[in-house]
């Protein structure tokens, strides 16, 4: 959990080539952003693919992970952060089910 900082946390249902944003406001003087996802499977199903990207206020990436064998996915931009909304995007990359639920979380520090 976040020290000296924020943390947000939440879950939702991704599909196949679908992407989620989810704005994070960001106040000045703030630094290294961290984002996780987790999702469940069962030993039989198909292995979902999922990526996770932070999104900076101008619109670029500033941060991604797409770990591929995983049902973890870790990302952090590190150093100071500009003010404004982010956006943690999530990705349904290869989703073969019908949707995945998934839990995310997040930490901004001072």
């Amino acid at each position: 959990m976040a020290v000296n900082g924020w943390g947000y946390w939440g879950k939702l249902t991704v599909r196949h080539g679908e992407t989620i944003d989810i704005p994070i406001s960001v106040a000045a003087g703030r630094r290294d952003f961290e984002v996780s996802l987790w999702w469940p499977e069962t030993v039989t199903q198909i292995h979902n693919d999922l990526d996770v990207h932070l999104i900076n206020p101008t619109g670029g990436t500033s941060a991604s992970a797409r770990a591929a064998a995983s049902v973890f996915e870790r990302t952090t931009a590190t150093g100071p952060l500009a003010e404004g909304t982010w956006q943690i995007r999530i990705r349904g990359y290869r989703v073969p089910t019908d949707a995945q639920v998934v839990y995310w979380a997040a930490a901004i520090h001072f």
